[in-house]
């Protein structure tokens, strides 16, 4: 990856592609696992599931990337995809015990729709990945579910029990400001309030993704002008630097 170079939606589509009215949220979290020189950053993505962003950001950056996930089929499934990226390695590994890696070892740590699993034990979890990072590293959270929003919670909870989800969650504020306690500073992203609603239409409908475009155009206006309406919002991505 050239100096400078950030990432574009036909750079992570591969990663993302299958989510629907959130394009504009990926490629804000993406961008802030880059720098605008990679080579050599060591990463690591927890939760990494199939492998598929880790096998995406591989292809498109120098990061050196090691993803973890804690169910061995999922490993295996990567290793076939993306066992030929040499920056790339997958080990299965629990996200919530990781006192094998040595400390200051990685200049990022992210893990996407990954932190809603893990918010029980949000004291250790801020410790123990504070632990792992370089000074001036970053833990980076991308596609997170907000839960201040009573219809929109409503709907997650209708979901997740048509589906037996049994360790789905929503997050608040106050928890991802009880990670932040071991960092120096972090910083929570915003999006979909009105265009949340555009998940049910298909990507390959013209008339959704233009939809979806100008209610995320407008859930942005509203998020600047009128602040306090940010915590309804439906998602979130979140950073915090050592």
């Amino acid at each position: 990856m050239t100096a400078q170079r950030k990432l574009t939606m036909e750079d992570i589509l591969p990663a993302c592609g299958h989510y629907v009215g959130t394009d504009e949220l990926f490629l804000q979290g993406y961008n802030l696992l880059v720098d605008e020189n990679d080579q050599g950053k060591k990463v690591l993505e927890v939760c990494c599931g199939a492998g598929d962003l880790s096998g995406t950001l591989a292809q498109v950056t120098q990061l050196e990337i090691l993803a973890i996930d804690r169910l061995e089929q999922n490993i295996q499934t990567a290793k076939q995809k993306y066992n030929h990226l040499t920056n790339l390695e997958f080990l299965c590994e629990d996200a919530t015990n990781l006192q094998k890696f040595e400390s200051d070892r990685f200049d990022v740590i992210f893990g996407q729709a990954t932190l809603h699993h893990l918010a029980h034990s949000t004291e250790s979890l801020s410790k123990e990945y504070c632990r792992l990072l370089k000074a001036g590293g970053k833990l980076v959270f991308i596609f997170e579910p907000l839960g201040h929003n009573p219809l929109i919670a409503a709907i997650r909870a209708v979901r997740v029990a048509y589906a037996e989800m049994p360790d789905e969650s929503n997050l608040f504020e106050s928890t991802l400001r009880d990670i932040a306690v071991n960092f120096g500073r972090y910083e929570i992203y915003y999006f979909s309030l009105f265009a949340y609603f555009c998940k049910s239409l298909p990507r390959s409908s013209n008339l959704g993704m233009w939809l979806y475009e100008k209610l995320n155009a407008l859930d942005q206006k509203l998020f600047v002008q009128y602040p306090r309406l940010r915590k309804f919002a439906a998602n979130v991505n979140v950073c915090y630097w050592k």
